[in-house]
């Protein structure tokens, strides 16, 4: 009797096995573009993000074994299996397939969301199965990428551009809107095959072409700045406020309405400038006056045409210091500016330095700084730490540490102090940041600082100088191009 049932059992045993066959893999890849597992997170026992896997599969009773946290999350079509970082497998079950163990060529990273696409076998003919209606996959391809999409009345979730749904069998309408845009409709039939549709709906968004009369003039359309002179482009259909400003001028608005598919021009006439009065009374008597830049006549002077706002005003005249001041002119009230130049002082050495072009080095026993005579007097004070005589009209001192050049006034040539120097030659060596470049006489970089040693203190010859760069020496220009 014992041997009877083992032998009933064995027999049921291997009709099941029989009846059932393999899941195949059709693919696995990460999806970076997805955000599920950012989204939708879940976090392990150590508070780390969870990966998301997304098994894509048609069958019944499917269900998953391994590193799960929490239960699986059923969508149409997939299931969100979420698994701990590290993992390398899991086991995947169902009544349609013979379980197996899937394992993952590298371990899942937290926090990344991966498809898995099974394709479950089909029941043999005459096979008794679970009914099941019939289904199938409508994707969606949709430019732009913002549209809105519904199915049957219903909207849809729409991912970088493309909105998937399960559906059953049967016909179905989808719909395909987004502002700006002609909507797009369509009946589709699912059947037993997946339904693709790219969808790319007509722009029906009007054109507006704006012009300014006056040069300069800002444009603005909703006060959003919108560039100077002109503008092009497509807006939404609705009423506009466009305007036109420049400064010292009275702004021009105007209301424009648009619909869809229409091109409009709108021109912003001239503006008015505003007018407002300035007055200039310096010492001494017919000084010279300029106005940003631009010649307006001598002292005294009235003018009562100038433009309102804020404008520089220079004043000169031979034998004195030149005063730069700044005027606010407003329309209400005149704006005044009066006073006197500071006379040049005179110097009794002037015609002597300008024949004798030789600067002595002298250092103050006092203190130890170094500075520089001319004739037996001081014409640039002893403040620098070391200092070299004039080569070239410039001379290399040294302050606090860092190196410049000067010129025989005792200016700095350039604003930035440097880690080392070398004598200025056609151009002067400078190293900053454990970098060597070479700046012009102005101070402006022209080489820039990057090579790592200029061998010859970097000296020009023959139009060219040595530089070492990791570790290889070569000739470069005075543009900085390598020659031989």
């Amino acid at each position: 009797m014992k041997n009877l049932f083992l032998t009933i059992l064995l027999v049921v045993a291997s009709v099941v096995t029989a009846a059932a066959q393999k899941a195949e893999v059709e693919s696995f890849e990460a999806t970076p573009m997805d955000v599920t597992a950012q989204q939708f997170a879940r976090l392990d026992l150590h508070g780390e993000k969870c990966a998301v896997v997304k098994v894509r599969v048609i069958a019944d009773g499917v269900a998953f074994q391994g590193n799960l946290i929490g239960e699986p999350v059923e969508k149409p079509g997939e299931y969100w299996v979420y698994l701990t970082d590290g993992t390398k497998q899991f086991q995947i079950l169902s009544r349609s397939f013979l379980p197996f163990m899937y394992n993952f060529d590298e371990p899942l990273k937290g926090g990344v969301t991966y498809v898995l696409t099974l394709l479950a076998p089909q029941p043999a003919a005459g096979a008794a199965t679970p009914q099941r209606k019939k289904q199938n996959f409508l994707v969606l391809k949709v430019t732009p990428s913002t549209a809105h999409v519904t199915v049957d009345g219903t909207e849809i979730e729409i991912s970088n551009g493309v909105a998937r749904k399960l559906l059953p069998a049967g016909t179905h309408a989808y719909r395909v809107t987004a502002p700006g845009y002609a909507p797009h409709e369509e009946s589709v039939t699912i059947g037993g095959e997946k339904v693709s549709r790219t969808v790319t709906l007509r722009s029906v968004k009007p054109k507006l072409t704006v012009t300014a009369t006056t040069p300069g003039t800002e444009i603005f359309i909703n006060e959003v700045s919108r560039g100077t002179n002109s503008w092009s482009g497509e807006l939404l259909s609705d009423s506009y406020v466009v305007e036109g400003r420049l400064a010292g001028h009275r702004a021009n608005s105007q209301t424009v309405a648009l619909a869809d598919n229409e091109s409009r021009t709108v021109t912003i006439p001239v503006l008015t400038p505003i007018m407002g009065t300035l007055s200039i009374d310096y010492e001494p008597v017919d000084a010279t006056v300029t106005i940003d830049d631009r010649a307006a006549g001598t002292t005294p002077l009235l003018l009562d045409d100038i433009l309102v706002g804020t404008h520089r005003v220079t004043i000169s005249a031979p034998g004195y210091t030149p005063a730069t001041l700044t005027a606010t002119v407003s329309e209400s009230a005149p704006a005044t500016l009066s006073g006197s130049l500071s006379p040049l002082p005179t110097d009794p050495y002037a015609d002597d330095i300008a024949l004798t072009k030789e600067y002595e080095r002298f250092q103050d026993s006092s203190t130890g700084k170094w500075g520089y005579k001319h004739n037996g007097r001081v014409v640039i004070p002893a403040k620098y730490d070391r200092a070299y005589g004039f080569d070239e009209g410039l001379a290399m001192v040294e302050l606090n540490g860092k190196w410049n050049y000067i010129d025989k006034t005792g200016k700095f040539i350039a604003s930035t102090m440097y880690d080392d120097i070398w004598s200025f030659k056609d151009l002067g060596p400078v190293k900053i940041n454990g970098k060597w470049g070479f700046i012009d006489k102005a101070g402006k970089m022209v080489i820039p600082a990057k090579y790592d040693d200029v061998p010859t203190q970097g000296e020009f010859t023959n139009g060219k100088v040595k530089v070492e760069l990791n570790g290889r020496e070569f000739y470069i220009d005075r543009n900085g191009n390598e020659v031989k």
